[in-house]
């Protein structure tokens, strides 16, 4: 990820150097830019130092948005993307990262939502899918969702009964990356399931 400062300017002031967010892709930095014009712009009430804002800015995450982390050398990817675009942000934040020679997903979603606009930009990249069940009525049917999977053109597809063995089955798998993404209910329970908390 890019971690060139970036320039901001708000109104007649001049521009400022700010580091970019230590999290998410090319959306974050709108987000931030809009922070930045939010605290410019009330200065007068709420005065905040630009070490403040630096610091604020580098250090803010936020749980299961694209959220990075090293699981014994491979790289998990958690987000929560569950509509299409949301999906997109997460497709357009991984293209971002460095390639890796073999990524594997973990994906869960409710049933109402939009699963093929959802999942159709990703089956060219993932090499092999565990899908799980989520723990709410309006979960997708994991067979359903794998059977999706397959008509789209994906590689290897296996559904497990919740997310939590569809987790456990990807921490087994030879994997460089693995995604986790589909709703706050596979956020979750991947998390927990690969000791994250």
């Amino acid at each position: 990820m890019d971690r060139r400062p970036i320039g901001y300017r708000t109104g007649q002031n001049a521009p400022r150097q700010f580091p970019r967010p230590g999290f998410g892709g090319r959306i974050q930095l709108d987000n931030a830019a809009a922070v930045v014009a939010v605290v410019d712009s009330m200065q007068s009430a709420l005065p905040v130092a630009d070490d403040a804002i630096v610091e604020g800015l580098r250090t803010a995450r936020i749980k299961g948005r694209f959220e990075r982390v090293d699981v014994e050398g491979v790289e998990w990817v958690f987000d929560v993307a569950h509509n299409p675009a949301a999906a997109a942000l997460f497709h357009q934040a991984l293209g971002e990262l460095a390639p890796v020679a073999r990524t594997v997903a973990v994906f869960g979603a409710m049933a109402d939502k939009d699963l093929e606009q959802v999942l159709n930009r990703f089956v060219p990249a993932v090499d092999a899918w565990f899908v799980g069940g989520i723990d709410s009525d309006r979960g997708a049917d994991p067979e359903t969702v794998a059977a999706l999977l397959t008509r789209l053109g994906a590689r290897r597809v296996a559904a497990f009964p919740d997310i939590t063995q569809a987790a456990q089955a990807a921490l087994a798998e030879s994997a460089d990356r693995v995604l986790a993404f589909g709703s706050f209910y596979t956020v979750g329970p991947s998390l927990e399931a690969v000791a994250i908390y």
